[in-house]
């Protein structure tokens, strides 16, 4: 019995002493929160916290992702990243009720983290919604007899401007959006070249 109560307070003080350090690498930071609040933004180096007192705060990636977030080590990241467009098998109408499936990459970059943490509740998600938003919108707006699939291929290249008036307000910078492929009402895959 002594040595299992032995055993459980090594484990508790190297849990401890693992949670008092923190390193942050190069394009990382760490937000940091003191009793459940907004404290500071860490950048690049080694950092003594105070364990369950100090904690540090994520983006967090989707719905449902929040059983392992105990595990994780929760910095965001500062340089480019991609992510897919549209998360879902989602389906745009045009004016004339045609059905059109796109696939993107947005290539993104977090300028701000206490933004990206604290505005938005599931950024990536909110950032799907907002690209999707801003497609659909312009392909209701657009001509019944203009080319659809040059038409995605323009409103894409034209939602940079918008989407970033939205995602610098959630600490993001889209970058580019880069259309990969699009599905015409008749099934037919249209690869775009880069």
């Amino acid at each position: 019995m002594f040595y299992i109560s032995i055993f459980l307070v090594v484990i508790f003080i190297s849990i401890l002493f693992s949670k008092s350090f923190l390193f942050v690498r190069e394009n990382e930071v760490a937000v940091i929160e003191k009793n459940g609040h907004y404290n500071r933004t860490l950048g690049e180096g080694i950092y003594f916290i105070i364990p369950f007192w100090e904690n540090t705060r994520w983006i967090e990636p989707d719905k449902d992702s929040k059983w392992y977030s105990f595990f994780l080590c929760k910095k965001i990241k500062t340089n480019q990243q991609i992510m897919t467009f549209p998360k879902d098998n989602r389906v745009f109408f045009s004016i004339d009720n045609k059905q059109y499936k796109v696939k993107c990459n947005v290539v993104y970059k977090i300028i701000d983290a206490k933004k990206a943490v604290y505005e938005v509740v599931y950024l990536f998600d909110a950032l799907n919604q907002l690209v999707a938003g801003i497609l659909q919108k312009r392909l209701i707006d657009a001509n019944e007899n203009e080319n659809q699939i040059e038409r995605i291929k323009y409103i894409l290249d034209n939602a940079l401007d918008i989407s970033n008036d939205y995602a610098k307000k959630w600490g993001v910078e889209i970058i580019k959006i880069k259309l990969k492929q699009i599905i015409d009402p008749n099934g037919i895959r249209h690869n775009i070249e880069a």
